[in-house]
C-alpha cells in the first residue's frame, strides 16, 4: 500500500527491470560479438523478455535459460556448441559482478557483518567463490578441453560435445576486453537492481540505514543464487526475511515480493512477444535484395 501510494516509486520499480533487461541484451551481444557472431539487438530485447516470462512465472530459472538458448539458436541459425559457451560465460560473468559486490560491501560493512555468524558465512563463502573468477585474464585463460578429453565418459557423444563446448569457451582467450566489458555490464545491471531495493527500503523499511539496505539486499540475493523453487519463490522471501530480522526490521520478504511485482509488467510483454513470436531479419533471394521479415513461433 505505501508503495502504491508513492508514484515515483512505483514507476522505478517497473522501469529498472527494463533497464536491466536492455543491460543483460548489451552484455548478450558483447558475447556474441567476441565469437564473432551477429545479434541485432532488438532481437536479443525480445528473447530477453521472454526468457525473463519464464524465469518469474512459469518453470523457473533453469526454464528461462533453456527457452532463451533455443531463440537464440532459431534466429541466429547457430550450433548448440557455440550458444552453450556463450551461456555459460554470460551465466559466469554476471556471477562474478555480484561476488565482487558482496565482497566489497561485506568489506565496507565488516564491523556489522562480524556481529551475526550468518553474514560471516555468507560473506566467506562469496570470498571463496570469487577467488577461481578472481581476475577477467584468468577466465580467458581457462581451457577445459585437454582434461576433459581425458575424462571416461558412459557417452563418448557426451564427452565429445563437452570438448566442442570447453573449445568455444576457450575462444573467449582472444577477446579478453570483451569479458572486462560483459562484467561491467553486469555490473551496471546489479546497481541498477540495488537502486531499486534502496527506494524500497526508504518505504518499506526506513528504520535501516541505506549501506545496510544495500548489504542486506546483496547478500540475499547471493543467498538466492542457486535457487530451490522455480523462480525462486519462497527461497528468496526466507533469505530476505531472515536478513533483515538480524538487524530487527521486519518487511524484508516483502522487498523482495514488491521487485517480482514490478517485474510483472515486463513479464507480460515477454508473454506478449511468445504469444506473437520473435521476428528477426532474414537477407532475401529475390532479385531486388530486400530483406524479409521472419516470425520464429515458439
Amino acid at each position: 500500500t505505501s508503495v502504491v501510494r508513492t508514484p515515483w516509486l512505483l514507476g522505478l520499480v517497473v522501469a529498472l527491470p527494463v533497464a536491466g533487461a536492455l543491460l543483460g541484451t548489451a552484455r548478450l551481444r558483447v558475447l556474441f560479438d567476441a565469437q564473432g557472431l551477429p545479434l541485432r539487438f532488438a532481437t536479443g530485447f525480445q528473447i530477453t523478455a521472454i526468457a525473463a516470462f519464464f524465469n518469474l512465472c512459469i518453470p523457473g530459472a533453469t526454464g528461462g535459460d533453456v527457452v532463451k538458448m533455443w531463440y537464440l539458436g532459431a534466429v541466429t541459425q547457430r550450433r548448440v556448441v557455440e550458444l552453450a559457451a556463450i551461456w555459460f560465460v554470460d551465466r559466469l560473468t554476471g556471477l562474478m559482478a555480484l561476488l565482487v559486490l558482496v565482497s566489497a560491501v561485506g568489506a565496507v560493512n565488516l564491523s556489522f557483518v562480524d556481529l551475526d555468524p550468518v553474514l560471516r558465512g555468507l560473506l566467506a563463502g562469496a570470498v571463496v567463490a570469487l577467488g577461481p573468477l578472481a581476475a577477467p585474464a584468468g577466465l580467458g585463460s581457462w581451457t577445459f578441453a585437454e582434461p576433459l578429453s581425458r575424462v571416461r565418459l558412459p557417452f563418448a557423444p557426451v564427452r565429445d560435445l563437452l570438448i566442442r563446448v570447453a573449445g568455444s569457451v576457450a575462444a573467449f582467450r582472444r577477446r579478453p576486453g570483451a569479458l572486462v566489458k560483459a562484467i561491467l555490464i553486469s555490473f551496471g545491471g546489479h546497481l541498477a537492481m540495488m537502486t531499486a531495493f534502496v527506494a524500497l527500503g526508504r518505504v518499506l523499511v526506513p528504520d535501516v540505514a541505506p549501506q545496510l539496505v544495500c548489504l542486506l539486499v546483496l547478500f540475499g540475493m547471493f543467498a538466492n543464487a542457486v535457487p530451490l523453487t522455480p523462480g525462486g519463490l519462497g527461497v528468496g522471501e526466507t533469505a530476505f526475511e531472515t536478513l533483515f530480522r538480524l538487524v530487527g526490521a521486519a518487511g524484508g520478504a516483502g522487498l523482495l515480493v514488491v521487485w517480482r511485482i514490478g517485474m510483472l509488467r515486463f513479464c507480460l510483454l515477454g508473454l506478449l512477444l511468445y504469444m506473437v513470436g520473435v521476428r528477426r531479419r532474414k537477407q532475401s533471394d529475390d532479385q531486388d535484395g530486400r530483406a524479409r521479415t521472419v516470425v520464429v513461433v515458439p
